[in-house]
């Protein structure tokens, strides 16, 4: 039994609880917080069938949801890939030329150091992503050119129409065009190989099996399986009017965002036996892919003995190499180490060429 003492402190204390009601005010705010929370995600289930920003605003959120998942669980670099050493008979070879994306809103305020720039540019980004919430659009996720981006895009664009660049570059149906999934990659393919495009009907063809080496946001893809991104900065960059997306693309290739099951290596591997045994052409050009990616595959399939800068520093924002792939009878695929071919732009830390 409490003494009267005890008594006296316990009523004591909880009076003093009413008249400093921290704790009980931190509970109430969570629990409001917690209540709006419900009544907004019900409001926007309720209003999804009919409002398309409650509908994208549902569809971000899962997509942050999934994000976080695949950035604490993912092995996308978590693989063994063992370097050829050499080929035997050979049996297959193709041409792939890579060209790097333009440089990203992510890469705007992310690779730009982290002085006290960064935090106007991580504050900008912010609110522009908040606007954002209701579209399809976003500034972090499937990150999107930046106005830097555009103008190495331009400059891109020049050279792949041009004279100096080769066949396989600027003419039409002399190569299958190809990008990644990610919009980046997709606005590089569209706005440097527009001029080409706009002379044939060719496809440009959407491939999963590309998407970026990385477990940011900037790395996760806003469109579906079989469907294509938000095109509104390709659309803003086409002179042609009669540019017609559902004309342009190929999406079935683009199986939505990766899984996290997957890794870089298996993406690889899907890439390689779809360009050596899937696609008549002898040439597939990467109209847009990410520095990661490319610069993993060069450590995996070219030589251990073979020293080259790919291995270890990234192509420049818009580069472009090409080099053989090689498949001999055993099924053992390789870069073939003499084909490599740096045609615009190069390596980062390495002066840069220009090509046209």
């Amino acid at each position: 039994m409490p003494t009267g003492a005890s008594t006296e402190a316990s009523n004591r204390s909880w009076i003093e609880d009413l008249e400093y009601p921290g704790s009980l005010t931190a509970a109430a705010a969570g629990v409001t917080a917690l209540t709006c929370s419900v009544v907004a995600y019900l409001a926007l289930k309720y209003l999804e069938p009919t409002s398309p920003a409650a509908a994208n605003t549902l569809y971000k959120l899962k997509l942050y949801r999934k994000y976080f998942s695949y950035f604490i669980f993912s092995k996308d670099k978590s693989y063994d890939a063992t370097p050829p050493v050499e080929l035997g008979r050979e049996k297959i070879r193709k041409k792939i030329v890579f060209c790097r994306h333009g440089e990203s809103e992510w890469n705007l305020v992310f690779n730009k150091g982290f002085g006290p720039s960064f935090l106007v540019r991580l504050s900008n980004a912010l609110i522009r992503e908040i606007m954002l919430i209701p579209t399809r659009d976003s500034i972090f996720i499937d990150s999107s050119l930046s106005d830097e981006g555009l103008a190495q895009v331009a400059e891109l664009r020049k050279f792949v129409s041009s004279p100096n660049a080769p066949v396989f570059l600027r003419e039409p149906n002399s190569s299958t065009l190809v990008t990644s999934n990610l919009r980046r990659a997709i606005e590089t393919g569209s706005i440097a190989f527009q001029n080409r495009i706009a002379k044939s009907s060719e496809q440009m063809r959407l491939l999963s099996s590309l998407q970026e080496m990385s477990r940011n946001v900037d790395a996760s893809a806003l469109a579906e399986a079989g469907k294509i991104p938000d095109l509104t900065v390709v659309l803003a960059n086409i002179d042609s009017k009669a540019f017609d997306p559902v004309k342009v693309y190929d999406a079935t290739g683009n199986n939505g965002n990766k899984p996290l099951k997957s890794n870089g290596l298996i993406r690889m591997k899907e890439f390689c036996d779809w360009s050596l045994h899937k696609q008549a052409d002898n040439v597939i050009v990467v109209a847009g892919g990410h520095s990661l990616w490319f610069r993993n595959f060069f450590r995996a399939y070219l030589p251990e003995r073979t020293d080259y800068i790919g291995k270890n520093k990234k192509i420049v924002n818009c580069g472009v190499v090409s080099f053989d792939l090689v498949e001999d009878e055993s099924g053992c695929v390789m870069i073939d180490p003499n084909s490599l071919n740096e045609l615009y732009g190069g390596y980062s830390g390495v002066q840069a060429k220009k090509g046209a």
